[in-house]
């Protein structure tokens, strides 16, 4: 099951990079003096409006999804340009553009089922093993069998009213889980999972009112790069000038998403049982490294004495490479008031890490295409101030997808291992927005 959420990160201010520092003030402004060297330091905060991650989680039947996540990154960059001449009255300058940025995003959902329906929450890989799920009016079974564990679950009704199941073993690397809750007059649910080494899964069916699957995802982002640019620029006469320059670019974007499915079971009545907590957690790291070129242009005009306006757009092709690997643990923990007064419950937390590491890597073409303006303001003949912002459009980052097993019987039986939900790399699109201020000093 997929979310949306949105991850503010940074990526270098255009309105800051040599392409800006390349321009001249107006002539009616305050002209910096010395032979054409400028640096300039910028700081900022921008939004990065990354891809939906892909849960693996796959739901039927009548359920809701809530998916909130944001987060704010800050970014820095250090440009210098410097004058080489004219050449058919235009000024020809060289420019130099290193930037990065560090941001914490994140992408959370939650599924909340009200009748009716299926959920498989699959590993990268599967488990050996068997899930048989069993429900209808009034009753409940989940049969589980792996290479060291068995154990059989039943709920059903007595003289008293309904009776709630739960079953759970531990041990040497490898947990089970069965219960089975619901109404005495309408169809049960039942849950199993197996766990090892080998991999992980989780089924429930039947009706599923109350069950909650809910999948946080936090994300560190590291985007990086340089430019290097070469810059014509002309006078169009009463301090207004066009500028275009072009040059190779490189760009850097590392993620690590760490990703926690937790399922919640209903409380069961009367009994007040609590189900223990199952969780799958994974850990995907991705870097991509992006080689090409970005041209551009932009137009400035003065606002006053002391002060010009930029205006600019930009656009960069680039040859893609990414390499992406990942880890995964689950989870077994909680639970209250078992039947018969078991000390079963709570569980202490049980791990089991999967010793299966999927990795993989792929290439490909993305393109960039961007926006700017920028307010420079001249604070002595040697130092300005510019306030600018931008939108950056970047057609491919990588993204993990999960496959699901194939399950028999409507989602209700499982025999394995089989393939999991190992992640295939793909591209999604995504925007960028930038606010910065930068402080250039002009020798």
């Amino acid at each position: 099951m997929k979310n949306v959420a949105i991850a503010l990160v940074g990526l270098p201010a255009l309105l800051a990079s040599t392409a800006v520092l390349a321009a001249d003030l107006p002539k009616s402004a305050v002209v910096a003096s010395g032979p054409g060297y400028a640096l300039s330091v910028s700081g900022g905060v921008i939004g990065f409006s990354m891809p939906t991650l892909d849960s693996s989680v796959e739901a039927t039947g009548e359920y809701t999804v809530t998916d909130p996540g944001s987060a704010l990154g800050m970014q820095g960059s250090l440009s210098g340009s410097f004058d080489l001449g004219t050449s058919g009255g235009a000024k020809l300058s060289l420019g130099v553009d290193v930037f990065g940025a560090m941001a914490n995003g994140s992408q959370n959902s939650t599924i909340t089922f009200t009748g009716p329906g299926t959920v498989v929450i699959p590993g990268y890989t599967t488990p050996s093993g068997t899930i048989e799920l069993t429900t209808g009016t009034g009753t409940g079974e989940s049969d589980i069998g792996s290479t060291t564990e068995n154990q059989t679950v039943t709920e059903g009704t007595s003289v008293s009213g309904e009776q709630d199941a739960l079953g759970v073993k531990e041990g040497d690397g490898i947990f089970t889980y069965a219960a089975t809750n619901g109404s005495v007059s309408a169809e049960n649910a039942a849950y199993g999972a197996i766990a090892s080494t080998e991999g992980g899964i989780f089924i429930g069916c039947g009706d599923l009112t109350g069950l909650s699957v809910t999948t946080k995802t936090s994300q560190q982002v590291i985007y990086g790069g340089a430019d290097i640019n070469l810059a014509a620029t002309g006078d169009l006469g009463n301090g207004v000038s066009l500028q275009a320059y072009i040059g190779p670019s490189y760009k850097y974007l590392g993620q690590t998403n760490t990703t926690i499915t937790s399922v919640t079971v209903p409380t069961a009545t009367p009994t007040d049982l609590v189900y223990p907590t199952y969780s799958d957690t994974r850990i995907e790291d991705l870097t991509s490294n992006y080689f090409g070129g970005l041209g551009g242009l932009n137009f400035t005009a003065p606002v006053s004495k002391t002060m010009a306006l930029t205006l600019g757009g930009s656009a960069g092709v680039y040859d893609m490479w990414t390499n992406w690997n990942g880890s995964e643990s689950y989870s077994i923990s909680g639970g209250a008031n078992a039947p018969g007064g078991s000390s079963a419950l709570p569980i202490t937390t049980e791990t089991v890490t999967n010793a299966n590491k999927p990795s993989g890597s792929g290439n490909g073409f993305a393109y960039s295409a961007g926006v700017n303006g920028a307010l420079t303001m001249a604070m002595t003949d040697t130092l300005s101030v510019t306030l600018g912002a931008g939108a950056e459009y970047l057609s491919a980052v990588p993204v993990l997808s999960h496959a699901t097993p194939v399950l028999t019987s409507g989602s209700t039986s499982y025999t394995g291992p089989q393939s999991g939900a190992t992640p295939t790399l793909g591209f999604a699109s995504m925007w960028n927005w930038s606010g910065s201020v930068a402080l250039t000093g002009h020798f």
